[in-house]
């Protein structure tokens, strides 16, 4: 048989959330029927925001942009910054690395809509000031280094070392957020095919620029 109850909410249902209640049992301790469960709402899954045909078709082009930039300009980086700087050359992965933090930190900061694609051209010309300004230096390393054919010295190679890491990181910042940016206007499957085109065509633009020994300040 049934119980009658006193339900007492707490606030009101929102959207995605249970609502909490307080039951009071009768006072000759008879045990009564669980009072049904508040409905829940649940959140529909995120969906890509809705484009017409030119909108979808600007954001594919932008994104196979994006994509292609970032992978020719990080092959590009990896050999040039290390030939104006030859203390890069003993860390073979240290622009790389830096390349993968940059689009890292700029596809997580692509929520907050600020727009840091725009500051690209002044992190690249950064960049390259820094890396032709550290090539007319002569860098010694310190007394715990060694590197073949480097001069010994009370100097440490960190500040260049940790400048041109932190500028190219910099530098792919822009990159990470538009591509971060663009991938969520589309369609997953579109859209990772438009960025593993645009990568795809970097890494083989590059290969025939390497190929003819094309240089990479005259082309």
């Amino acid at each position: 048989r049934s119980l009658p109850l006193r339900v007492r909410w707490h606030g009101p249902i929102r959207h995605g959330t249970y609502a909490r209640a307080t039951v009071r049992l009768p006072d000759d301790g008879t045990a009564a029927a669980p009072a049904p469960a508040a409905p829940s709402a649940t959140s529909p899954s995120a969906a890509p925001t809705s484009l017409d045909p030119a909108g979808k078709r600007r954001a594919a082009g932008e994104l196979f942009a994006a994509s292609f930039t970032a992978l020719f300009l990080e092959l590009l980086l990896i050999r040039w910054v290390p030939s104006q700087v030859r203390v890069l050359a003993y860390y073979g992965n240290l622009m790389l690395l830096s390349s993968f933090l940059g689009l890292g930190c700029g596809a997580l900061l692509q929520d907050r809509k600020i727009g840091i694609y725009r500051a690209f051209p002044a992190a690249f010309a950064v960049l390259v000031a820094a890396a032709w300004g550290f090539s007319n230096f002569s860098f010694v390393q310190g007394e715990g280094e060694f590197r073949f054919l480097f001069a010994a010295g009370r100097h440490s190679t960190t500040l260049p070392i940790a400048t041109l890491f932190v500028l190219n990181a910099i530098v792919f910042v822009p990159i990470g957020e538009r591509i971060g940016d663009r991938l969520r206007l589309l369609p997953p499957l579109t859209a990772y095919s438009w960025d593993l085109g645009g990568s795809i065509l970097g890494t083989a633009l590059f290969g025939l620029f390497s190929y003819f020994w094309f240089s990479p300040i005259f082309g």
